[in-house]
């Protein structure tokens, strides 16, 4: 496991009161969406909502059309007032405050983390003889058990500023791949270089013509259309 897929780790810290209480991390190809999808769903299914995330002003955060408040129609018909990443949107779906760090001195938290890992991980990894993604995760898994046993501290304030995921909410409607269309006559739409048809049951709402519609496009492949919280699956024509 090479110094450059070490940058490929993805990192989480849980902070209450300055003090570090615990570390998540996952191995992935690339710094992408999917990876921290993995990751944040990884978070939130096993500690719950968190009141906030600090991340870096990464485009995979804070898009870059935020200041020419860059909105698509679609977004504009939907009332959108500024423009979300993949993953800007799925934190706000969740009602998690993101908060961007506006300086290297502001990560020096992480940054020193890293430090760490660079120190430990690598030599664990190289001992272990990890050479795949699911080696390195395994290696991962158990490196991080040793890590938060060793350096996290417990708390002043140990009410967790972790929230219980709400029972309405569908978290595989949230932890996916999201953009708006309109929906044209024969009920299709265009995504991705395809068109594909609304399958709309006879228990689902009839959707007017023209209307905005979500489009969900899950990890597996499969395709929804999202109107009024009421999910329809879709094929390609």
């Amino acid at each position: 496991m090479s110094q450059t897929e070490l940058n490929r780790l993805h990192i989480l810290e849980q902070v209450l009161g300055g003090m570090i209480t615990n570390l998540s991390g996952l191995f992935w190809l690339a710094e992408d969406f999917e990876g921290y999808r993995r990751l944040i769903f990884d978070l939130v299914t096993h500690y719950g909502i968190p009141v906030a995330v600090y991340t870096d002003r990464h485009t995979l955060f804070f898009s870059p059309k935020f200041a020419k408040n860059g909105l698509s129609l679609e977004e504009q018909l939907l009332g959108q007032k500024r423009p979300l990443t993949q993953i800007g949107r799925i934190l706000n779906e969740l009602g998690i405050r993101h908060i961007p760090a506006f300086s290297p001195q502001a990560k020096g938290r992480i940054e020193r983390c890293f430090q760490t890992l660079q120190q430990r991980l690598v030599v664990r990894l190289r001992l272990a003889g990890a050479s795949t993604l699911d080696e390195a995760n395994a290696v991962l898994n158990e490196f991080i058990k040793e890590y938060n046993s060793k350096f996290a501290v417990q708390p002043d304030n140990p009410i967790p500023a972790f929230r219980p995921i709400p029972s309405h909410l569908r978290l595989d409607h949230i932890f996916c791949w999201k953009e708006y269309r309109v929906l044209n006559p024969g009920y299709v739409i265009p995504f991705e270089g395809k068109v594909y048809k609304v399958v709309n049951p006879k228990d689902a709402p009839f959707i007017p013509l023209r209307s905005v519609v979500e489009v969900h496009k899950f990890p597996d492949g499969r395709l929804f259309v999202g109107w009024k919280g009421v999910y329809i699956s879709s094929r390609v024509v």
